[in-house]
Order: structure tokens, then C-alpha cells, then sequence
């Protein structure tokens, strides 16, 4: 299967990626386009994944890590991917009372992207 996010990627991408290369589609062909560019892969059958925003009104915004748990009911049956979820959310909203080892990730996360200069 291909799926499809924006270029340019980051934490929650890059965690994204390891889940559906991981437990989701071990043979999944990833594609990092342009913005303008992911309408026409959609087209073509690739899907989208980065959406941070709910589409549950009465839930609180969750990052894209987290949907794909929710989605594929990951997190129902493994509680490491389920911490995982929680550690992803800490780093990526920096909310009060999220999980200590998301301020670790986000260093990792920054560290990374600052030796690299592409996808």
C-alpha cells in the first residue's frame, strides 16, 4: 500500500512512519510530497496520513501518532504502543501533566532534525 504525508517531516510524522512500516504495513511504500502535491496521490489511491486534527468534536486534539492507534485499535491491545502514544503527545504538544519522557523524545527529535536536511 502507499501512504502519502507532506514533506518537511518531524516528530510525529517520523513516529507515523515507524508504526505503519512497524505494525501496521511492514511492505508500505512511503511518499513525502509537497502540500500541493498530495491531493493528486490521494487521487491516485495513497493514504494520508499527518492529520492532526479529530474528527470526534467532543475529543480533544490528538497527534496523528495517536489516530493511527485509534484507528487500527492498537492501542486497545498493545499498552507499550499505547505509552508510546502518550510519550508522542508529550513531545509534540508540551502540554501540563503529560508523560516526563516526552521532553526526552523531543530532544532526540531536535537533535535529528538539526543533522539532517532532508526527508
Amino acid at each position: 500500500m502507499q501512504w502519502v504525508t507532506r514533506k518537511g517531516v518531524r516528530l510525529d510524522r517520523t513516529a507515523c512512519a515507524w508504526l505503519i512500516l512497524r505494525h501496521l504495513d511492514p511492505e508500505a511504500e512511503l511518499q513525502f510530497r509537497e502540500a500541493a502535491a498530495m491531493p493528486q496521490a490521494i487521487e491516485a489511491g495513497a493514504l494520508p496520513f499527518h492529520n492532526t486534527v479529530s474528527e470526534e468534536p467532543s475529543s480533544r486534539e490528538r497527534t496523528s501518532f495517536q489516530q493511527l492507534l485509534a484507528e487500527y485499535r492498537l492501542e486497545e491491545s498493545d499498552e507499550a504502543l499505547a505509552l508510546m502514544g502518550d510519550i508522542v503527545r508529550g513531545a509534540e504538544t508540551k502540554e501540563p501533566g503529560s508523560v516526563e519522557e516526552g521532553e526526552g523524545l523531543r530532544a532526540l527529535a531536535k537533535g535529528a532534525n538539526a543533522l539532517s536536511h532532508n526527508d
